[in-house]
């Protein structure tokens, strides 16, 4: 038998439950009840709804500052190492119907080129290791065509080494090429560099420079070493706005859940 309730203690506990709602509001799913706010601030807290997600920008990370400094170094390196190589050759060295391979394998500015593409190689690696916002089959993809440029530098286009350095060149610029496509994101505060109608974009004017680039080696084209300055040289720009606008899209550190 359940013991007797006076009317009195009935209505008492009433209002203590009108005043201080504290069952009510969590069978509800109030934000605000006054138990949880008294409990959070006592324990030095928050309540659980204050550290709520409050949507996919809520937890992404942030771009590092290195990963974006690896990425703007990319095309600077590979710019000023081209030119300083080119004006320690001969004069016989023509950058409109060479390449910069030839750069890389002959001359005085052999080691300055060299260098560069180390150097651009580097920058790739990084890049990818510091672009966590992206999935993981576009980083291993750019991590991949860093490899490349390791591997065409360690093989240089001499009599032996010339089907090696070629694969790695063609393989590298095609991983490039096709990087924006992976990069694509359907989340609706994606960054810029990551929306579909821009990454599709990219990879079609990276893919048809290499398309020509690839038509002007089989030619034996007079304007080649132009052809591959112009593929070269655009290749790191996608990487670089990636990385830019993928850290002016991600929230700062204090803004992600706890």
């Amino acid at each position: 038998m359940s013991p007797r309730v006076a009317p009195g203690a009935a209505a008492a506990a009433g209002s203590d439950r009108q005043i201080w709602p504290c069952t009510d509001d969590r069978r509800v799913g109030a934000r605000t009840g006054p138990c949880e706010q008294v409990r959070a601030f006592a324990s030095g807290g928050v309540p659980q709804w204050a550290r709520r997600r409050r949507g996919p920008r809520a937890t992404a990370p942030v771009v590092p500052v290195w990963a974006l400094l690896a990425a703007a170094l990319s095309p600077v390196i590979l710019v000023v190492t081209a030119t300083a190589a080119r004006w320690m050759q001969p004069p016989g060295y023509s950058p409109l119907g060479q390449t910069l391979s030839t750069l890389a394998a002959h001359g005085h500015g052999h080691a300055v080129m060299t260098a560069g593409f180390l150097a651009v190689a580097c920058c790739y690696v990084v890049t990818a290791v510091g672009l966590r916002v992206l999935r993981m089959p576009a980083r291993i993809t750019l991590a991949l065509a860093g490899l490349c440029g390791f591997v065409l530098t360690v093989f240089p286009p001499a009599p032996r080494a010339v089907p090696v350095h070629v694969a790695a060149t063609a393989v590298g610029a095609l991983l490039i090429a096709v990087w924006p496509i992976l990069v694509i994101s359907r989340e609706p505060d994606a960054a810029a560099a990551c929306r579909a109608p821009v990454a599709i974009a990219a990879a079609a004017v990276l893919l048809g420079l290499l398309g020509w680039l690839a038509g002007a080696a089989i030619d034996g084209w007079s304007l080649l070493g132009l052809a591959e300055r112009v593929c070269v040289f655009a290749q790191p720009v996608w990487p670089l706005a990636v990385a830019i606008t993928s850290r002016a899209s991600s929230p700062h550190p204090g803004s992600a859940e706890e």
